[in-house]
């Protein structure tokens, strides 16, 4: 199971391209909108293996997200990738301070989203559970949110930050890695009885999941372009044009205020 967000990249490309088929894996890629959905499939055994946000499966482990369950981190599937994204009524805003009163956004309660968010208040002296309001709001939701004025802003996935700044509803206020250098965001987690069912299977899926990871991570420009072209098609991230993607793979990419960014 996976949600439409540029963090599944590694899972997507293993399957569009090849590398769990050169494993002697046969594969099925299973969409679900939001994370809870994904988390119930993967805690009822619906699915064997899932892309989750690095805390869930901690969360589900423990047994302080709904049934307790043996969900595993088998690996981290990106790091960074993430931005605090305002709505262009906000763009006047040049402090955390001047968010008190603000709603957030944020993809799920167990994420490195809504902790880096609290974090980040925190630190600029705004209460995260006092000052503002955090809700949880499925990534492919978020854009419209805020057309609708229902929140201020979003610490979100790609590429629905780019999304945002695409149909002019807002603009990249901080990207997370100016928070966190280098943090963890999203895994690929399995069930512990699936490890121990299918330990040879397990590793094949680690295998070519790496392969993935490894061959996008040293990936020049115009091969992540037809990566991002790949990844975006029906099936995987299901966007009528890979332009965000391609945008958030280049590190190049408009913030929404006019100007260009070069990460």
């Amino acid at each position: 199971a996976f949600t439409p967000i540029v963090c599944s990249a590694p899972l997507l490309y293993a399957h569009s391209h090849g590398f769990f088929a050169r494993e002697g894996l046969s594969v099925e890629l299973k969409l679900a909108p939001g994370w809870s959905g994904i988390k119930e499939l993967l805690v009822h055994g619906f699915v064997d293996a899932a892309h989750m946000l690095m805390p869930m499966p901690f969360a589900c482990a423990m047994g302080i997200d709904g049934i307790q369950a043996p969900i595993r981190v088998g690996m981290i599937q990106n790091i960074n990738g993430q931005a605090i994204t305002l709505a262009k009524k906000h763009l006047g805003v040049r402090h955390a301070a001047e968010m008190k009163g603000f709603t957030f956004g944020v993809p799920y309660l167990f994420s490195m989203h809504n902790y880096l968010l609290r974090h980040w208040l925190a630190e600029h002296g705004v209460n995260p559970t006092e000052d503002v309001v955090i809700r949880e709001v499925a990534p492919p939701r978020m854009p419209f949110y805020l057309e609708k004025g229902w929140i201020d802003g979003i610490l979100a996935p790609e590429p629905f930050n780019q999304i945002v700044v695409q149909q002019n509803l807002g603009f990249i206020y901080r990207l997370s890695r100016d928070i966190w250098p280098g943090h963890p965001c999203c895994s690929f987690a399995v069930r512990q009885d699936f490890i121990d069912s299918y330990p040879h299977t397990y590793r094949a899926l680690l295998r070519a999941i790496l392969a993935a990871q490894l061959t996008i991570h040293q990936a020049g420009r115009e091969q992540r372009k037809t990566i991002a072209q790949e990844i975006s098609a029906p099936g995987y991230l299901n966007l009528d044009s890979p332009l965000v993607v391609e945008q958030v793979l280049l590190g190049d990419y408009p913030d929404g205020r006019g100007g260009q960014c070069h990460v």
